[in-house]
């Protein structure tokens, strides 16, 4: 190792260890956002070999927003895009860590680094760094044997369910602009919630907007709250808003209502919510860049934030661009990270650099990321939102928590207005699912150009250390305001096998930032054990996706983390990252999402140009991915257990693809069969794994009847399996290339 011995120290510590084989990491008086400490010397991995480290670590002092990062770059690369594992530590627990990952034949100065952000002082011991030669992946035949059990147990997916509509019983109607919603308001917030109160307390089944346009400036929301049996008509208007806090309209509580006919908007001529800039000039020391915003002489709001730039593809001005990358910038709300200056009307200067810049190149430099949202949806029951149009807001289009069930999007668009040449719509996911009972549905919409994923779906699950015998304690709990007394939790054991152990909670207390949660009776295991929890209050099941179209956003498609799911008759197309996303994971410093996911149709769908930006290097660039993250995301780390299971992906057709297909780890009972692949084109790189379907720790793998199209851009078309990694029960029968 080359150490930074300005922050690094060799010692014993005898709660980590008895011998000297601990170091401690100390940046608690350096001021700089990042600081290198340790480093693997170049030449100690060598390409073709797979390598496993292991480490204890605790974190013993530490700043705000900080942590300690052991990572796997090359010297020459300053960005994650060629990361072959990381893992983020922030407890201040001892905790067991272990990466392996495998150094690719072509690069030859990768390392294993420990670096800090901010301040941090961190004790590691005893890190233990083991490799072996890679074998080679195992080729499957494309007609190889079939299994002897040829009744292959495939996904149901959700079962039917309909959305109750409103009962017909006071048939009064109201008009909004009775009380006072009109278009030559500066704000029509105050008039529009009188509207939406006098029609709870008369019972009014309707309340309707004549088509206008109109403005909304206030801080408080536009509400509809505990309202039963009740329609709101938009009338086709467009609702236009500016303000600083607050989501866009809230609805919560309901039962039996519908929300149809009408549109939302940002002001974009006061605060344009993301800019197309071009990269003129870099710094001879790539300390800094300048760029010049291309649709402004001069921009309008010069204290605007600068949150992210993306590159763009200067033929279609989407985020989708062959070898893209993105560029962190200051994500949150007076946030500071990354200094800026002006120096000219419409030039900026931003004091930072990505390998990947070149002068001349287009970004979309967005203003706003997860701030504002658009409808924020809590504990509904029976809700359609239908024909609404989301052109813009500052933050999710949609979000959704709470005991929410039986809700429906039925042609909801998230597209820019027709005419306008915009870069984004909403600057977060277009849909953000973070708790619910299930039973949604979404037919014939569209969501396009967010700044996140297009449909994320979970619940939220939690990693945690006992601390006595009937106590949990979370460093981190998302959402505490979610458990309650009572509620049945579901323990499991870090890799998400069964404890075989539920509890219900009794209390909750708060210590600073720790959570501890109590339960009705003693936790297995000793003190310090360690376990995930999934609260069986939530279950986001029994989801239909339908007839939709999911384009041209950053990150990806879908986000599914829910059991009873069908995604039908759609298209997926210029996803930046990947077109849907199957996964289960937990982090020690962040999110923990999900409880497994299962039972799951993926049919009759329409992949094309998905993962131009070549993301998820160590999983093959996969159109469909499955996978868990374990204690950081993403993490090299996976679990032979299958918390991923009975999965069926059957009669898509996957066209000009750059890499997989689909890759599977951590995965059970999962059914490829009867797909169309045809990969015609080129992209900037050709990958040897194009067109293929990848798999690692996986325990039953059925590819059967599927089509690859001859091509010399699919040059090894099938099956491949990681032998490094527990492989079971895998079956490969296909037809031949056409």
């Amino acid at each position: 190792f080359s150490i930074n011995s300005k922050h690094v120290k060799l010692g014993v510590d005898t709660e980590m260890s008895q011998t000297n084989d601990c170091l401690e990491v100390n940046t608690m008086t350096d001021s700089h956002l990042w600081n290198q400490c340790l480093a693997t010397k170049p030449g100690f991995l060598k390409p073709g070999t797979t390598y496993t480290i292991s480490f204890k670590a605790k974190v013993l002092e530490h700043g705000k927003d900080s942590k300690a990062l052991v990572l796997i770059r090359p010297y020459s690369f300053n960005s994650h895009e060629k990361d072959m594992g990381k893992a983020d530590v922030i407890s201040n627990i001892k905790t067991d860590y272990a990466l392996t990952f495998k150094i690719p034949e072509n690069i030859t100065d990768y390392a294993i680094q420990i670096h800090t952000k901010n301040q941090a002082r961190v004790v590691f011991s005893p890190i233990v760094v083991s490799g072996k030669k890679t074998l080679p992946d195992k080729i499957f035949p494309l007609n190889g044997d079939a299994p002897v059990d040829t009744k292959l147990k495939t996904a149901s997916g959700a079962q039917a369910f309909s959305i109750d509509q409103p009962s017909s019983g006071n048939q009064r109607t109201l008009s909004a602009v009775d009380f006072g919603v009109n278009p030559n308001n500066p704000d029509n917030t105050p008039a529009l919630n009188r509207a939406i109160e006098e029609c709870k307390k008369k019972s009014a089944q309707t309340l309707i907007v004549p088509k206008g346009i109109y403005r909304f400036t206030s801080n408080q929301a536009v509400t509809f709250k505990d309202m039963k049996d009740f329609v709101f008509d938009g009338g086709g208007s467009t609702f236009v808003f500016h303000k600083k806090r607050e989501s866009l309209l809230r609805v919560t509580h309901n039962e039996r209502i519908v929300l149809k006919n009408f549109n939302i908007d940002w002001d974009w001529q006061k605060d344009p919510l993301a800019s197309v800039v071009k990269l003129e000039n870099i710094a001879d020391d790539r300390s800094f860049i300048d760029v010049r915003f291309v649709d402004y002489d001069k921009f309008p709001r010069p204290d605007a934030r600068f949150a992210l730039l993306d590159r763009l593809d200067p033929e279609t001005m989407s985020v989708a661009v062959q070898d893209g990358f993105n560029q962190g910038l200051n994500f949150r709300t007076n946030s500071s990270h990354c200094k800026t200056k002006w120096l000219g009307d419409n030039l900026l200067r931003i004091y930072s650099f990505h390998e990947k810049m070149k002068n001349g190149q287009l970004f979309r430099l967005s203003h706003y990321y997860y701030d504002m949202n658009g409808i924020s949806m809590v504990g509904n029951r029976h809700l359609t939102i239908m024909d609404v149009n989301i052109f813009s807001c500052p933050g999710h289009a949609f979000t959704v928590g709470g005991d929410q069930q039986y809700w429906q999007f039925l042609r909801c668009n998230i597209i820019p207005p027709p005419g306008e040449k915009r870069i984004i719509t909403c600057t977060a996911d277009h849909c953000h699912i973070s708790q619910s009972k299930g039973f949604f549905k979404m037919e014939n919409c569209e969501f396009a150009w967010g700044n996140d994923d297009c449909l994320n779906v979970h619940d939220c699950s939690a990693f945690g250390t006992k601390t006595a015998e009937r106590e949990m304690t979370f460093t981190n709990l998302r959402d505490p305001n979610s458990y309650k007394n009572n509620d049945l939790i579901e323990f499991r054991k870090p890799d998400y096998s069964p404890a075989d152990f539920s509890a219900k909670i009794s209390a909750i207390n708060r210590e600073r930032r720790d959570y501890r949660l109590l339960f009705n009776k003693d936790i297995p295991g000793n003190i310090n054990s360690q376990y995930i929890i999934f609260n069986r209050r939530y279950d986001s099941r029994n989801i239909i996706i339908r007839n939709c179209y999911f384009h041209d956003n950053r990150a990806r498609g879908l986000l599914i983390l829910a059991r009873d799911v069908t995604i039908e008759n759609n298209r997926f197309f210029r996803n930046q990252m990947g077109a849907i996303k199957l996964e289960t994971g937990y982090t020690l410093n962040s999110w923990c999402e999900g409880y497994g996911v299962s039972n799951v149709l993926i049919r009759n769908n329409v992949f094309e140009y998905i993962n131009p930006v070549y993301r998820y290097l160590n999983e093959k660039h996969p159109v469909i991915y499955m996978s868990v993250y374990l204690k950081t995301d993403p993490s090299m780390q996976k679990t032979e257990y299958p918390i991923i299971n009975n999965i069926t992906i059957e009669n898509n057709k996957f066209i000009n693809n750059p890499g997989a297909i689909a890759y599977v780890s951590s995965a059970g009972n999962v059914i490829i069969k009867d797909n169309i692949i045809k990969n015609d084109l080129p992209f900037t790189q050709a990958f040897p794994h194009r067109g293929i379907i990848y798999a690692a720790y996986v325990n039953g793998l059925y590819v059967t009847g599927n089509t690859w199209g001859k091509s010399a851009y699919t040059p090894v078309p099938g099956l491949a399996t990681d032998p490094n990694t527990p492989v079971n029960k895998v079956y490969s029968w296909n037809n031949i290339v056409k």
